[in-house]
């Protein structure tokens, strides 16, 4: 966040992410943290989505069937964020890696240390699925990255690359003019995107977000353009677990005026300030306990 936030009372964008990793408890957060509830729950929503293609799930590392996957697919946990093996020829995919970092990902509880309470729910497992190949040859197809408040999708991020030194990160209002925000992540500053075409998908991509996104007060909700098609990426109620800072072009870096702007967009529901105050101590006395 690069400030310390404000558990009462919250303001900013990133202060209102701290408040729901420490008071929101909605099952619903479990479900769309965990990449195989989350296609359940596109089934039984009846939404019109494509997803990566499952070729086999399960919960113990030696038993992925290599043999049975086809030449190019992508390996990953159905319970963390941001992990994954891609294979783009068997012939050289090193299967015994594969094996000791799908074995690493079954130890780990992603929510423990970002305190994301949703995805210490999520039953750890593996996933070996469809690789989503790109004509440019692309590693990542680009994302789509869509912010949305009460139902209402206000920021569109867009990746283009984003695995490759030279990926452009752009920013986009709901009617699709750029916006001249650069963003800071990990203390590094992203330059001003190269302005992109608006996608052929556009609307129906803003008109599925808002309906996944209809009974929360944030959501973000991400998809992959591929070939013209738009696959589900992530459904997801941390983003960047409240990390991402974004500051207009000309601004310097400590300026938080978009932060805020963002914030105001987010309703926070309405708490006993003595209830927070009594779970906020009890939060950090869990987290001393923790530590001893």
């Amino acid at each position: 966040m690069g400030y310390p936030p404000r558990y009462i009372r919250p303001v900013t964008y990133g202060d209102k992410m701290q408040w729901r990793k420490l008071f929101e408890r909605d099952p619903q957060f479990a479900v769309f943290c965990d990449k195989m509830m989350l296609r359940d729950y596109l089934k039984r929503a009846d939404l019109p989505l494509k997803m990566a293609k499952v070729y086999w799930y399960g919960h113990d590392a030696e038993a992925i069937p290599f043999d049975g996957l086809p030449e190019r697919f992508v390996l990953k946990p159905s319970h963390l964020s941001g992990r994954f093996l891609l294979c783009d020829d068997k012939r050289r995919f090193d299967i015994d890696h594969a094996k000791t970092e799908a074995a690493r990902w079954l130890r780990r509880v992603h929510g423990r240390a970002g305190r994301e309470w949703a995805y210490a729910q999520v039953t750890r497992g593996l996933i070996a699925e469809e690789y989503l190949a790109t004509p440019d040859g692309l590693v990542v197809p680009p994302e789509y990255r869509v912010y949305c408040f009460s139902g209402q999708p206000n920021l569109v991020q867009l990746s283009i690359g984003k695995l490759t030194d030279d990926a452009d990160l752009s920013f986009y209002d709901a009617n699709w003019r750029q916006l001249p925000w650069c963003a800071i992540i990990d203390d590094e500053r992203t330059d001003v995107g190269q302005p992109q075409p608006r996608p052929s998908f556009w609307e129906d991509m803003c008109r599925i977000s808002a309906q996944i996104s209809s009974d929360f007060g944030h959501m973000r909700v991400d998809f992959f353009d591929v070939m013209g098609e738009f696959y589900l990426a992530e459904i997801t109620p941390y983003s960047a677990s409240g990390g991402l800072i974004w500051v207009g072009a000309e601004a310097d870096d400590s300026d938080r005026s978009i932060d805020q702007e963002m914030g105001a967009l987010w309703p926070t529901p309405t708490r006993s300030i003595w209830r927070e105050l009594i779970d906020a101590w009890r939060f950090r006395s869990a987290r001393k306990a923790g530590a001893a």
